[in-house]
């Protein structure tokens, strides 16, 4: 009996170490490699309670556009290598602008919702992730997005119902831009303030890095942490550190009115890569390194660069 119980141990051993030296698929690093849309990717590090990545259904289709990258990273053996070059687009990007390919993206999905009340996100949550912006990527006279925090559903349907609230994009909760002064956090919500009966439209832009900033910290990783309770109330709040530095903090309500779509309430999912719109001509090639993305409950569980301890 000993001896079958230990066979069974050594077998089971086995099996659990065959499933952590798993990697990613060879044709994933072949440089001639087109990542499909909507296409779920191989992960084989921790992202916390995150549970899956996937390609956006718009992504542009060359062999640039994303590839895993085996030199540049923050921890462990990848990080994902972001490339937008002039005109690139898919599907329902392409038309958009007034040229066709004045805007496209490269972009992955991560998510997983905690709560089935919700679509995506919501309530309180640690958030992690490294980026890598070479020297020669720079901004252009349109914008770029290099991640977001944004509804997926729930903005039209919101529209519909408060007049108020006619931006499409006031279901982007949070985003980070690369502009002329640097990079930028900017958010877009319509909501009910105190002692108003109707909602308001409101956007907010924020230097995080100047140029001076972004230059230093340019060809090396910049390390993201972000505490925020995603609330309709004022009990929410964001709390974002790069490095060791706290760069933005906003407290009360941080999402747009609710409306109830497919019977859940709106949540936010991460997007990230690069996504860029109005674009100038010819456009210089972007390029950006993601690594070290995590979600947790705690600071302690989510994340890989900062002392958690001595946070301000």
């Amino acid at each position: 009996m000993k001896k079958i119980i230990y066979i069974f141990f050594i077998i089971n051993f086995a099996f659990i170490n065959l499933g952590y030296s798993k990697d990613i698929p060879k044709k994933y690093l072949n440089k001639n490699y087109v990542f499909k849309a909507h296409k779920k990717l191989k992960w084989i590090e921790n992202i916390g309670n995150w549970k899956r990545l996937e390609t956006h259904g718009s992504i542009s289709q060359n062999p640039w556009n994303l590839q895993y990258e085996t030199n540049i990273v923050r921890d462990g053996k990848y990080s994902l290598r972001f490339e937008m070059r002039d005109s690139d687009c898919y599907k329902d990007d392409c038309p958009r602008g007034k040229r066709k390919g004045a805007m496209g993206r490269s972009e992955v999905t991560i998510s997983k919702s905690l709560d089935k009340k919700y679509s995506h996100d919501h309530g309180e949550h640690w958030y992690a992730w490294s980026m890598y912006i070479p020297k020669e990527t720079i901004h252009h006279k349109g914008w770029t997005i290099l991640g977001q925090f944004k509804e997926t559903n729930g903005s039209k349907q919101r529209n519909k119902k408060y007049k108020e609230c006619k931006n499409d994009e006031v279901g982007l909760r949070l985003g980070f831009k690369l502009q002329d002064k640097g990079l930028m956090i900017f958010r877009e919500t319509c909501y009910i303030k105190k002692n108003q009966k109707k909602p308001k439209y409101f956007q907010i832009e924020k230097v995080i890095l100047s140029n001076e900033q972004l230059k230093n910290n340019k060809d090396q990783w910049i390390d993201f942490l972000m505490h925020v309770n995603w609330s309709f109330k004022e009990d929410g709040f964001i709390n974002l550190w790069l490095n060791d530095k706290k760069v933005y903090k906003h407290e009360g309500i941080n999402s747009s009115i609710p409306v109830k779509y497919e019977g859940k309430l709106p949540g936010v999912l991460f997007r990230f890569g690069i996504y860029n719109g109005k674009r100038s001509k010819p456009l210089t090639p972007q390029v950006v390194y993601y690594d070290s993305f995590k979600r947790g409950k705690t600071c302690e569980k989510t994340s890989l660069w900062h002392d958690c301890s001595n946070l301000k």
